[in-house]
């Protein structure tokens, strides 16, 4: 049995009920933020005196800093711990192009056409 539409599930009639006075703009609920973790502060506190302090050096270098002073920082609640190790990847085999292995194409049947008087070519 087919599905009937109505005016609930019609792409329509969601568009209509999404908008304000059906003047094409959608209302959107804004999300309220997340607060920052006890790490976005203390970087964000952390990083702007290093920059104060070490001009002109990329902000790479600052963030392997400030990471660096937050394994011992007092609000870290990990203090202390050494760093999750993460498994080494194994690279995928790259494979040539040439030497790539093709599905083998499906032989074609032979057609044993057998005649019963013998051959043709007899008469």
């Amino acid at each position: 049995m087919p599905r009937v539409a109505s005016e609930k599930t019609t792409k329509t009639a969601r568009k209509a009920a999404a908008t304000a006075s059906g003047d094409g703009k959608r209302i959107f609920s804004p999300k309220a933020k997340r607060q920052p973790s006890a790490y976005n502060m203390f970087v964000g506190i952390h990083l702007k005196e290093w920059k104060r302090d070490h001009p002109g050096i990329p902000i790479k270098e600052g963030m392997v800093a400030v990471a660096e002073l937050w394994r011992d920082a007092a609000e870290n609640p990990k203090r202390g711990q050494a760093p999750a190790k993460k498994e080494a990847k194994v690279p995928k085999a790259k494979v040539d192009k040439e030497n790539a292995k093709k599905p083998k194409a499906k032989p074609k049947k032979e057609i044993n056409v057998e005649e019963e008087g013998g051959d043709a070519g007899d008469e």
